[in-house]
């Protein structure tokens, strides 16, 4: 157990781990999330990387969206603005996080994801004087995506 020592810090936790309740079977998606390593944060971090994502389509694939859930014991107030980048330096639009702990990310023109390919996105957030000791983090819970045609 990591114990928290000065007031302006707060404690993160988290794992590795495969998302069967992403609706993946219909595109051939693969979702793998990786959340932030258990740290200590300033209380008012900006551009902490929550949860990184490794996505791969087994057809050309276009991602509109992220549906996240807020996890931990912290309040709605602790996290400021979200957002998602993907290795190729695109952005989501920013969000905050509703007062059901949840948000949704858009990538406006959509993320092209090639077939058999793997791409990177990074979640993002910043704190808001979250308290010391705070447990936060990040859960995916959907993805919005389509499939493009293919080129035969």
């Amino acid at each position: 157990m990591i114990k928290v020592r000065m007031k302006r810090f707060l404690l993160i936790f988290a794992g590795l781990l495969f998302l069967p309740g992403i609706p993946q079977a219909e595109a051939g998606l693969e979702v793998f999330a990786q959340p932030l390593q258990m740290k200590t944060l300033p209380k008012n971090a900006v551009r902490v990387p929550f949860l990184t994502l490794w996505i791969r389509a087994d057809e050309d694939t276009l991602l509109h969206e992220l549906s996240l859930q807020r996890t931990g014991l912290s309040s709605s107030n602790d996290m400021g603005r979200v957002w998602a980048e993907t290795s190729t330096l695109h952005r989501s639009m920013r969000s905050g996080f509703f007062s059901d702990d949840t948000a949704t990310l858009r990538f406006l023109r959509g993320i092209e994801i090639p077939a058999q390919s793997w791409e990177r996105v990074i979640i993002y957030a910043n704190l808001n004087n979250a308290r010391s000791g705070t447990h936060i983090g990040i859960d995916l819970t959907d993805l919005s995506f389509t499939s493009l045609p293919s080129e035969d």
